[in-house]
């Protein structure tokens, strides 16, 4: 997911994380600390993955994270996360003969 290489996107990424409810524009400006222009340069390529969608309430835009979007990036995380049974050796490991059991 090459959208989220950035520091500052996954700044906002985090940020967004942790508003279940989203955050309207000021305050995620505010949380961020980015330049307006730097804040919206970052969160166009978000909006066009899919990964961070709006919304309107009365007069302010709501930003928050796609959890649609993001579920079959999170699997694909979290199989890459979980630990290989016991036993199992990486090709890496048995290659090095000090490695060896």
């Amino acid at each position: 997911m090459n959208t989220l290489a950035h520091q500052r996107r996954v700044v906002i990424f985090e940020i967004l994380r942790t508003a279940a409810d989203g955050l309207p524009y000021g305050a995620l400006l505010e949380r961020a600390g980015f330049l307006l222009s730097k804040l919206n340069h970052h969160l166009r390529p978000m909006r066009a993955a899919g990964l961070v969608v709006t919304c309107r309430k009365g007069q302010e835009v709501i930003y928050r994270l796609a959890h649609e979007a993001l579920t079959p990036h999170l699997a694909r995380v979290q199989a890459d996360v979980v630990p290989k049974p016991l036993g199992t050796r990486s090709p890496k490991t048995e290659d090095r003969p000090e490695m060896r059991g």
